[in-house]
């Protein structure tokens, strides 16, 4: 609150005087105002005008937190992703090793037609298999570009 000024004992007529402890008064009144809105609320700041400098400080600290909310969101979803792609690339290792231990199996050896039809059975299943880890999506998105 402000303090109270002085009154003139001078020569000043009394409609100045008057005035002037009104609108001491008013200030008075809307500073009271304030403070007592602020206990009420809980908050120092109702406009930016209150305290411009306090109130750019606030935008920035939420501009700060918005960025590691964004920053957070983007890590789990990454993950996500990682770890999808993670597994399907488990997947075709294990399915190019098993047609590896198939091929060389039969490769260069006296084998039955049963034999190598199994294995070229297990070739197109192992095709079919790497097709639909490269068309796996996760999240919506293509995790081999499809």
């Amino acid at each position: 609150m402000a303090n109270m000024g002085p009154v003139p004992t001078n020569g000043s007529g009394s409609l100045f005087v008057r005035q002037r402890l009104t609108s001491q008064v008013q200030d008075d009144s809307l500073a009271l105002f304030r403070l007592q809105n602020q206990v009420a609320t809980g908050r120092r700041l109702d406009l930016p005008s209150d305290d411009a400098a306090a109130a750019l400080r606030i935008i920035n600290l939420q501009r700060i937190l918005d960025r590691k909310d964004q920053i957070k969101t983007n890590i789990q979803s990454s993950t996500q992703v990682l770890s999808a792609a993670e597994g399907e690339l488990n997947s075709v290792s294990e399915t190019l090793i098993d047609v590896r231990a198939g091929v060389v199996g039969v490769a260069g050896t006296l084998s039955t037609d049963a034999e190598r039809t199994s294995v070229i059975q297990t070739i197109d299943e192992a095709i079919e298999s790497l097709v639909r880890a490269g068309n796996a999506k996760t999240l919506g998105r293509y995790l081999f570009a499809g």
